[in-house]
């Protein structure tokens, strides 16, 4: 599958952290961290896998992990 840019998969990254954050009633800034691996293995379910597929100099699922802490709020674990 083709890459997509970082600008679209950050988008769409922050867009469906949202989207799974409600779907399991997870309010912003938890006091427990919700999960990063249980949203890429949704992200898998649902046919999203490809939106990691960008470069990074960090690598694609550490930035993601990085939108995802930030949209959640929970940047304190960085």
């Amino acid at each position: 599958m083709a890459e997509i840019t970082q600008a679209d998969a950050e988008a769409h990254i922050r867009r469906l952290c949202k989207v799974w954050a409600d779907e399991r009633g997870i309010p912003h800034a938890a006091t427990n961290p919700p999960s990063f691996l249980a949203f890429s293995q949704w992200m898998d379910e649902k046919g999203y896998s490809h939106v990691f597929s960008f470069r990074a100099t960090i690598g694609a699922k550490q930035m993601a992990e990085m939108w995802f802490d930030q949209e959640l709020g929970q940047m304190w674990r960085q």
